[in-house]
């Protein structure tokens, strides 16, 4: 349903919700032309092996809303597995045995809901009992160079009053409360069975948000424990950091698993500067499926889809803060003013925190759209300071529109 006042638009706009839910998928979704989902659609409904499949993008260019839309896509044909990676940690890191885990919890789910007796035989003990802690150790000894493990958990603090609770908590992690990590991929690939033999559905399972993880935490899970992800028999989409393939492992990737998909921002306009009308006019689709054209004028649609820079995070989070100023303003529509005041309260944000040597970065990547490597490149790409268009080949870069003001004096340094 659309948004019927201002205030309605402002909890529909909401760049950190994606478009997860059946009904929101049918009545807010757009198609994209430069989506591989069709693609990775008929790798999973006409592979006669278990295919598990890589698929990433740059931030905020809406791949969670994409796998969503697979998921709608394929629910008739799969028992279909979805969850984000944020729901098994608080921290942005987590272990293989802790993906494994999550995966047989769902899968269990999809078990209880066909009633097969594996779930009361061997899964629901299992799973309603928690995860084991040697998950964290598995986690910490594989990334600190076999480091032990406790004592990067226990501190000095854990010890008060002559008692060692360091040595509690030791205990506490290692009690043997839950099966391995190969015992937990037997029970899935046991569950994945007789779903199919009951149901003659296979599994497909969808992992969002890996690419939002630690970085270093996200490649350990993709390179060293990929064989337990490839392991489970049944389909899968796993999502990555894309700063991975700037840092020479792409094909270390490639030869990991079945197939490496990249879902690229929309450009408004090509590296050349020539206006695409098509991506235009899907990015005014996705504000006016939510939002009726009584709320927000023409003109301040146009804008807003200019300043987004085609970043599908950025569109949303433009519209919400018009939405804001509108509400503060007392005005019930948003109009082209709305809009520039909308712009500059994101732009202040920003300029306060850029220092002198991240502007003159923007300023290079902006006259040369090419991506410059460095840990300061990665961090601004992730703040949608700059954006990745196309893919493979054919990509270029460049500067966030709303911050493109602040470049105007800044002096690049001659070669």
């Amino acid at each position: 349903m659309k948004a019927n006042s201002i205030e309605d638009a402002l909890n529909l706009f909401d760049p950190h919700q994606p478009l997860l839910e059946e009904d929101d998928i049918k009545a807010y979704y757009v198609a994209r032309d430069n989506s591989p989902i069709e693609e990775i659609k008929t790798i999973l409904k006409t592979a006669t092996y278990f295919p598990k499949l890589l698929f990433s993008g740059p931030p905020g260019c809406g791949k969670s809303t994409e796998l969503a839309k697979l998921q709608e896509m394929l629910k008739k044909d799969f028992h279909v597995v979805m969850f984000s990676v944020k729901e098994i940690t608080n921290t942005f890191r987590i272990s293989s045995y802790s993906m494994l885990f999550h995966i047989l919890k769902k899968i269990a789910d999809k078990a209880k809901e066909a009633k097969l007796s594996i779930y009361s035989e061997k899964l629901e003990k299992v799973t309603h009992g928690g995860i084991a802690g040697d998950t964290d150790i598995e986690l910490l000894s594989a990334e600190k160079n076999e480091k032990s493990d406790i004592d990067d958990i226990v501190s000095d603090d854990t010890k008060q009053d002559g008692i060692d609770y360091g040595i509690m908590l030791e205990s506490v992690l290692r009690r043997p409360s839950k099966p391995g990590a190969d015992a937990v991929l037997d029970l899935i690939n046991d569950t994945v069975w007789d779903l199919e033999e009951k149901t003659e559905k296979d599994v497909l399972v969808l992992v969002t948000d890996i690419d939002k993880l630690d970085l270093d935490n996200a490649y350990y899970l993709l390179t060293r424990s990929s064989l337990y992800l490839n392991k489970i028999h049944c389909f899968a989409v796993y999502t990555f950091p894309l700063e991975l393939k700037f840092k020479n492992d792409l094909i270390d990737l490639y030869r990991n698993f079945d197939g490496i998909y990249f879902l690229p921002n929309f450009h408004i306009y090509d590296r050349y500067g020539k206006l695409d009308k098509n991506c235009e006019q899907k990015l005014r689709e996705i504000i006016t499926k939510r939002m009726p054209m009584k709320l927000i004028y023409d003109e301040a649609i146009n804008q807003i889809v200019q300043f987004s820079g085609g970043i599908v995070f950025e569109l949303i989070n433009l519209v919400r803060q018009c939405c804001i100023v509108s509400l503060l303003e007392k005005i019930n529509f948003i109009d082209d003013e709305i809009v520039r005041e909308a712009v500059e309260r994101i732009r202040r944000f920003y300029r306060s925190f850029y220092s002198d040597k991240e502007l003159k970065l923007l300023s290079q990547i902006k006259m040369n759209k090419r991506f410059i490597s460095s840990n300061a490149s990665f961090k601004l790409m992730r703040q949608f300071s700059f954006a990745e268009y196309g893919t493979w080949d054919e990509v270029w870069y460049d500067v966030n529109p709303i911050l493109t003001p602040l470049l105007v004096n800044i002096e690049l340094d001659k070669e």
